[in-house]
Order: C-alpha cells, then sequence, then structure tokens
C-alpha cells in the first residue's frame, strides 16, 4: 500500500463509519452486518 494506515487512523475511520449508519440506516440488523463488515476491513487496513 502506498500510504501508511496506522491503529488510530483506522479507529476514527470506524467512528466516522458509525455516525454515517447511525444517521442513515432504520435497518438494526443490516447496521450491525455493514458494522461488522468495516470493522474487518478497518483491521485489514492496518500496515504499520
Amino acid at each position: 500500500m502506498p500510504f501508511k494506515v496506522t491503529k488510530k487512523q483506522s479507529e476514527l475511520w470506524m467512528l466516522c463509519m458509525n455516525n454515517a449508519l447511525n444517521k442513515t440506516m432504520t435497518d438494526e440488523v443490516i447496521k450491525i452486518q455493514l458494522r461488522q463488515a468495516f470493522a474487518k476491513l478497518a483491521a485489514h487496513m492496518i500496515n504499520c
């Protein structure tokens, strides 16, 4: 990857994603599924 992604940046991205989900999603089941998928992606992207 051409740039560094730290654990802190991953956590901040998740904060943004959670805020977006809370503001836009009404279906709790889908919200949970998306949150889990985003968390996996965020963890995968950490490279330093």
